[in-house]
Order: structure tokens, then C-alpha cells, then sequence
């Protein structure tokens, strides 16, 4: 595979990282329960049949780091989101990106899109099936839906159609603060 590809779904996680900003909403028993401010987990993104695996790790409201996994070639490099500033580190090199510079950003803004649709909970269909919360909606980038753990808030999937982005989260473990 051509390493510009690779780049192209190295982006793609990148720009999955505002989905690491959002702080949910939780209560009772008919709602879903909030997103931990700290946590860290797993994640498999496949994006037209390419897959990226990353762990990635929150430690506040807009605060939040995605390190790869796989592929080898992109082992350690780590993005990091503080805000609207994106940072990429490898080893001892290390630079700020800014993302209008990527046409490749309508994936990223199909991810953004959804997310931000799920902080404000605008024009959702919310329903609950077997202890998981399913958020469906629409945005500019098209049909989403977005799969939470019902008992730990956990958010366990992404998917994105029209983008052909798959994203799965496993190992959802909340960081205690000290």
C-alpha cells in the first residue's frame, strides 16, 4: 500500500479527535449515562477498508491523546488535541498541524459533525436496545450513529456511512483522578 494512504487514514484519527472533547450528560434510568471527564481505550477505525488501531487516552474536557498501534509503520506516533490545536509526536520530532490544510478533512469533519450533534443532542433519534444507548442523526456529512454503553457510559462505536468510517472502542476503562 502506498504510504500516502496511510497518511491519508493517519489523518483520519486524527481528526477523530474532537470526539475526545465532549463531556455527556447522564442521569437515571431512562438516560444515558455521562462520559467520564478521564478515561482511556482502544480503538480499531476502518476507513474504506484500511484499519487503523490506536489507544487513545482523554485527561480532561479538550484534552485528549490518540496514540497508533498499528500499522507498524505508524507505531508511536502520537496526536495529541488540546482544544482547536492538533500536535503530532514521533520519537524526538514533534509539530502542530492545522487541519484546513488536508482536503481529506471531509472525513474528519463527517466524525466532528456527529459528535458535536451528540453534545447537543439536536434532532436525535435516541433509543435504548439490549444495556446500549444508539444516537442517530444527520449532519451536513451525512447519516451517523453512535453506539454508548448503557451502564458505563462507554462509548463503543462510531459509524459514519457516507464516509465509509467504522470505528470500534474496547478496553474502556475511566482514569481516577488523584
Amino acid at each position: 500500500m502506498k504510504k500516502g494512504k496511510w497518511l491519508c487514514l493517519l489523518l483520519a484519527v486524527l481528526l477523530l479527535l474532537p470526539a475526545c472533547g465532549g463531556k455527556g450528560q447522564g442521569g437515571g434510568k431512562d438516560q444515558p449515562p455521562a462520559l467520564p471527564d478521564q478515561f482511556e481505550a482502544d480503538m480499531t477505525a476502518v476507513i474504506s477498508e484500511q484499519t487503523i488501531k490506536a489507544h487513545i487516552v482523554r485527561h480532561a474536557l479538550l484534552s485528549c491523546e490518540i496514540r497508533v498501534t498499528e500499522p507498524k509503520m505508524f507505531n508511536g506516533v502520537t496526536i495529541i488535541w488540546n482544544g482547536d490545536s492538533y500536535r503530532v509526536e514521533y520519537k524526538s520530532l514533534a509539530f502542530d498541524v492545522d487541519l484546513s490544510q488536508f482536503p481529506q478533512s471531509a472525513l474528519g469533519a463527517a466524525v466532528v459533525n456527529s459528535i458535536e450533534a451528540l453534545a447537543r443532542l439536536e434532532s436525535l433519534d435516541i433509543t435504548q436496545k439490549d444495556g446500549q444507548w444508539h444516537y442517530k442523526g444527520e449532519t451536513k456529512s451525512g447519516a451517523f450513529e453512535l453506539v454508548q454503553d448503557g451502564t458505563t457510559g462507554a462509548l463503543l462505536s462510531i459509524s459514519v456511512p457516507a464516509c465509509k468510517l467504522e470505528a470500534s472502542f474496547t478496553n474502556f476503562k475511566p482514569i481516577e483522578e488523584k
